[in-house]
């Protein structure tokens, strides 16, 4: 017996049977975060992203032309005033839904033309908000803040993401896979030049979710961080060679030079 491939395929079995219990259900049934504070993640992914509140912060916002990023006040918070650095090239509405301290108002925000930014200031009668608007192929749907009860114009977390804009028109989209017929297959796989991203295809939300795993030029498997958000593996960093496997069943995802 190869006494090298026995450790290998130990390995990934232990490795597997740990993650089991995420592999198991149903994709669309899978554990997900309470809320998503990454922009971009949030973006690529379709769903809601809430940034920790911080006066001194610039807040990244993904749109895209033919879409509608809603930006959503604190209830009972009504904006004075909005000011953009590009009103030609960019489309701004205003509403609000709701009366009195359940009032919640929203600014509609889209632009014209994909590859373009700007910056926005949204003042209201509780506090500031900076924004760097970025136009790409994603856009975050629902933007909002979770801000501390009692605080104004600061906020308490001493522990802020950075929100530099990752550029939509950058990204990595060299990989390749096999078994494509597969309905657990990758739709498709990119990064930003920090994080990976393996978008699932839409029937994996009526299948398994498969196990991901990253391997080194020995094939032996490395642990890395990642998570699940609406059928995208989101992948802390940039691999080589990985696999998703359900079962006995596995498709290699590779980065091509």
């Amino acid at each position: 017996m190869n006494f090298k491939k026995f450790i290998k395929g130990a390995a990934i079995a232990a490795l597997f049977a740990a993650n089991t219990a995420a592999a198991a259900p149903v994709a669309g049934d899978a554990p997900e975060p309470e809320f998503i504070t990454d922009s971009f993640d949030a973006a690529i992914s379709g769903a809601e992203v809430v940034f920790p509140y911080q006066s001194n912060k610039i807040y990244t916002v993904y749109s895209q032309k033919g879409f509608i990023t809603d930006i959503r006040m604190q209830p009972g918070e009504s904006i004075t005033s909005v000011s953009a650095g590009d009103t030609q090239r960019w489309v701004i509405d205003k509403a609000a839904v709701g009366q009195g301290f359940t009032k919640v108002e929203h600014l509609y925000v889209k632009p014209v033309y994909t590859g373009i930014r700007t910056n926005m200031v949204i003042n209201t009668t509780v506090r500031t908000y900076q924004l760097n608007l970025v136009s790409g192929n994603f856009y975050n749907p629902v933007v909002t803040w979770q801000v501390e009860k009692g605080v104004s114009g600061a906020s308490a977390f001493t522990a802020p993401k950075n929100y530099a804009a990752i550029d939509p028109m950058k990204l990595n989209f060299n990989y390749k896979f096999n078994k494509k017929d597969l309905p657990w297959a990758p739709a498709k796989v990119f990064d930003d030049g920090i994080k990976t991203y393996i978008k699932m295809k839409p029937e994996v939300f009526s299948n398994v979710m498969p196990a991901f795993f990253i391997l080194n030029e020995d094939d032996d498997v490395v642990l890395t961080n990642y998570r699940v958000i609406k059928g995208t593996y989101i992948i802390d960093r940039i691999f080589d060679k990985a696999q998703l496997v359900v079962g006995k069943e596995r498709v290699t995802i590779k980065r091509q030079d």
